[in-house]
């Protein structure tokens, strides 16, 4: 029962994030619709590095137990 509860805080949480980072990336673009910007550019590069995190560590979570 407490690893599903887990999982569920982690489902949970990774939408959340991914929801706020999502919000960001859009607000960004609003603010610099061109993509000039360094930080218009470095945002999809957070976003990917923020998922391969969360595939990873759910990788190892489900490798290892």
């Amino acid at each position: 029962m407490a690893c599903r509860l887990y999982v569920l805080a982690v489902l949970v949480e990774t939408t959340v994030n991914l929801a706020i980072e999502g919000d960001l990336y859009l607000r960004i673009r609003e603010v610099h619709p061109t993509g000039d910007d360094l930080a218009t550019r470095r945002m999809p590069v957070y976003l990917g590095v923020f998922v391969l995190a969360q595939c990873v560590a759910y990788y190892y979570y489900y490798h290892l137990t």
